[in-house]
């Protein structure tokens, strides 16, 4: 369990799976680098459920996620952005809930 960490970067993403393992990627080789102890980088490539548990654990100040997802812009560019939650529906967020306890990675269903 990660805990007293001021800034958590999560990779998410499958492992070997082609673009879907970039998260994982990134924090692989973030995680051989010298960094101060106030940061903690994780693979986060399991259910979104066991992850978002881990983060409320971790209880950081600040948490950067790093995923690849296809979002219908460029092809092999990165973005960066702050997350403004999304208002979803009662039917919406079960399905979430649902597919995270299946076991899908996926950074929306985490963050939502």
């Amino acid at each position: 369990m990660i805990q007293g960490v001021r800034v958590l970067i999560a990779g998410v993403g499958y492992r070997w799976h082609s673009d879907g393992s970039f998260g994982l990627i990134v924090t692989d080789e973030l995680a051989l680098l010298p960094l101060p102890e106030y940061v903690s980088v994780v693979d986060m490539g399991y259910g979104a459920i066991y992850a978002s548990q881990d983060i409320a654990a971790a209880a950081c100040e600040r948490l950067v996620v790093v995923a690849g997802v296809e979002r219908g812009r460029e092809p092999g560019r990165i973005y960066r952005y702050t997350w403004d939650p999304p208002v979803v529906g009662v039917d919406e967020l079960q399905e979430r809930i649902r597919e995270a306890g299946a076991g899908v990675i996926d950074v929306d269903d985490l963050l939502i």
